[in-house]
């Protein structure tokens, strides 16, 4: 081919460029002129015979004969240039998706190429991917498993420390009792205090028994049941004194009904209602089972009692004083709270709070926990559960039993947290062991 002059050079080159950076689209840009015909060169074309000039068609540019487009069905034939320009751009793209899959350095043969054993090897190295892309996939499966794992051993938060008041009291604690005039506080030695919870100061202590299994608080009086020494007690919490005792087998649960009293004999199985100014026994009913705590209703309808040794709670009719049901809740049932409709039954042994629909007598929920509850409470619309070998308050949601804080309070080879109350707009926890009764205030 014939040299150009150099300013003819220049302007073919800058055609060239701009011809090229069509490539992608597959047209030629409007407004580029044609530079390279020029008499008596041939750069960039040929002579027809009938001597009229053909200039090479630009990249992206396709050839048809000048009198009339190509007829539909005709073959088109497409420049050398255009031809080199698609294989190159085609050639490029299956180099960089095989260097993508892994094909090899860039001093690699292009796949395809070397004959049989290069199709053999590209045919096993598609398979390879193929196999690769399902290890990919499996050991995102694996991740996603290994994070779902760690999320649900992640420990819940704990509530916050301003919503906390750890409240000192003279003798050990493990039962709390809130009525009217203040919270009751009993510990397992007969050790009693009284918290005021408008100013949380103890104002009252003395030593009311030898021993105490539970305490109740009332309008008038501090009710305990010492089960080592078969009395009950009642302490004038006006007068700081203990104003009378009665004789009662193996007193252990005890809860007000009307103005009587409502007791259960853990030594002879069977739950009594009292007169509280004299203990005379007006009725009496045999249980299936040692009686443990005792839930009254709102209504006054119905009394339930837990049996301990049975894993059953029962139904007495408040009164006809029989009984009229007998539920299976769990191994060791403990504690007794109810709440609308429901009765929540703390096992202990088998380490699960369950849900008793006091109208149907069927046990609707249960959410297993750990670290030995002792006691359960229902406080803004959430469920409260004391774990006393753990140290720890747990909260529960009423519907699912997902945990919703786990708050650590301390343990001690005596104890930790037990027995619960709820009011004056907080939740009232008994530390045995400790000395102290916490008191948790959520606000809204």
């Amino acid at each position: 081919m014939t040299g150009m002059p150099p300013e003819q050079q220049d302007a073919h080159d800058t055609a060239s460029d701009e011809s090229l950076a069509t490539v992608a689209d597959g047209f030629r840009s409007p407004g580029i002129a044609d530079t390279t015909r020029s008499e008596g060169v041939e750069a960039g074309g040929e002579w027809r015979t009938d001597g009229s000039w053909e200039a090479d068609a630009e990249v992206g540019q396709l050839v048809f004969d000048d009198d009339e487009p190509p007829a539909i069905g005709s073959t088109v034939t497409v420049p050398k240039n255009v031809r080199i320009g698609v294989a190159g751009v085609v050639i490029v793209a299956m180099f960089f998706l095989w260097r993508s899959g892994g094909g090899g350095d860039a001093t690699s043969g292009l796949p395809g190429d070397g004959g049989p054993a290069a199709a053999e090897a590209d045919s096993t190295a598609a398979g390879t991917d193929a196999g690769g892309t399902e290890d990919d996939f499996g050991a995102l499966e694996r991740r996603i498993g290994e994070l779902e794992a760690e999320l649900a051993s992640a420990k819940p938060p704990a509530i916050a420390g301003t919503a906390i008041r750890r409240i000192i009291v003279p003798a050990d604690a493990r039962f709390v009792s809130l009525g009217n005039q203040g919270l009751a506080v009993i510990g397992p030695f007969g050790g009693y205090a009284a918290i005021d919870p408008a100013t949380n100061a103890v104002v009252a202590a003395t030593q009311a028994a030898n021993g105490a299994t539970r305490v109740m608080r009332t309008p008038s009086a501090v009710w305990i049941t010492n089960r080592n020494d078969d009395q009950i007690v009642r302490v004038d919490a006006v007068a700081n004194a203990v104003v009378s005792v009665f004789e009662f087998p193996g007193p252990d649960g005890v809860a007000k009904l009307g103005d009587t009293l409502v007791v259960a004999s853990s030594d002879e199985r069977f739950v009594a209602r009292l007169d509280p100014a004299s203990g005379q026994i007006l009725d009496r009913v045999e249980v299936p089972g040692t009686p443990g705590d005792v839930w009254i209703s709102g209504d006054e309808r119905w009394i339930w009692i837990g049996l301990v040794d049975t894993g059953e709670v029962v139904k007495v009719d408040a009164e006809m004083f029989v009984v009229v049901e007998r539920v299976t809740v769990g191994a060791g049932p403990v504690d007794l709270e109810g709440d609308g409709g429901i009765l929540w039954v703390t096992n202990n042994i088998e380490q699960t709070v369950v849900g008793v629909d006091m109208e149907t007598n069927v046990v609707g929920s249960s959410f297993l926990v750990s670290g030995e509850p002792t006691a359960s409470a229902v406080y803004r619309n959430d469920l409260w559960v004391s774990l006393t070998a753990a140290g720890e308050l747990v909260q529960l949601d009423l519907v699912t039993g997902a945990v919703l804080s786990r708050t650590p309070l301390g343990s001690s080879s005596r104890g930790g947290p037990t027995g619960m109350a709820v009011g004056a707009g907080s939740l009232w926890i008994a530390m045995q062991g400790e000395r102290s009764v916490v008191r948790v205030t959520i606000d809204d």
